[in-house]
């Protein structure tokens, strides 16, 4: 699905979102609703467990596409302006397109220069729509602990919610 909306102004909030359940939110979904299963865990339990991984997993890539537009390449070991140079639509880019017609026209552009992806982040950053997309990051962060309130106090509690809160840390 993220391949057929590679270059492609026309995607739309529901689309980016459709793209990241499947490719990040549900990975994290089952790979936490085995681990819950495989405990011993209640059924619903399992289901908790299942439903605070997909909110891990939806914050974790919208977090990384907020990343994408406003992370320093050194701080976080990675490339930045990725999303860009290969045409994927991210969260920031989805939500700023209706806003300014030359970041559709750079996205639907095959070949981009350094210069012409900084001038795009640069728009990005100027469009407003960063706030938006760490309230977003913050909602998926905030459902996700919700997930956890069937979990008894304990450690291992305490770490899955130092996990969310680290996802969501990275954001600022």
């Amino acid at each position: 699905m993220q391949g057929r909306f590679r270059h492609n102004p026309d995607v739309t909030l529901a689309d980016y979102l459709e793209i990241i359940s499947r490719k990040t939110a549900s990975i994290f979904q089952q790979g936490a609703r085995t681990a819950a299963y495989l405990a011993g865990a209640s059924d619903k339990l399992v289901e908790a467990m299942a439903d605070c991984g997909f909110n891990v997993g939806m914050t974790f890539q919208v977090v990384d596409d907020l990343l994408d537009i406003e992370g320093d390449e050194e701080r976080f070991g990675k490339p930045i302006g990725i999303d860009l140079r290969d045409g994927n639509p991210s969260l920031p880019l989805v939500l700023a397109i209706g806003r300014d017609a030359s970041l559709a026209d750079v996205f639907a552009r095959r070949e981009l220069t350094a210069e012409e992806i900084d001038a795009a982040r640069m728009r990005l950053r100027a469009s407003g729509v960063i706030p938006e997309v760490r309230r977003m990051a913050a909602e998926y962060g905030g459902r996700a602990r919700q997930s956890l309130l069937l979990l008894p106090p304990s450690t291992d509690k305490d770490q899955l919610l130092a996990l969310i809160d680290q996802l969501l840390d990275r954001a600022v």
